[in-house]
């Protein structure tokens, strides 16, 4: 929650914390939220959440239709 900017904004933090928060998808959709929730629909962060959580909800779709027919033999 800390590295996702949820508590307070990342850019409070040290340098080292917005470089690593950079890499979590989680930062991307608070921030991209933010956006929406002040009316700012042109920021950049809102497709990249999306297409972000696009990616991850196909990898673990793919992992779990994987995993279930490995159960189901």
């Amino acid at each position: 929650m800390l590295l996702a900017g949820m508590m307070l904004p990342i850019s409070l933090g040290r340098e080292w914390m917005q470089t690593v928060a950079g890499f979590n998808p989680l930062y991307h959709s608070v921030e991209a939220g933010r956006a929406l929730f002040a009316d700012d629909f042109s920021d950049g962060s809102i497709p990249l959440a999306f297409g972000l959580f696009l990616v991850l909800a196909v990898f673990s779709l793919g992992w779990a239709v994987r995993s279930i027919k490995r159960i189901a033999g």
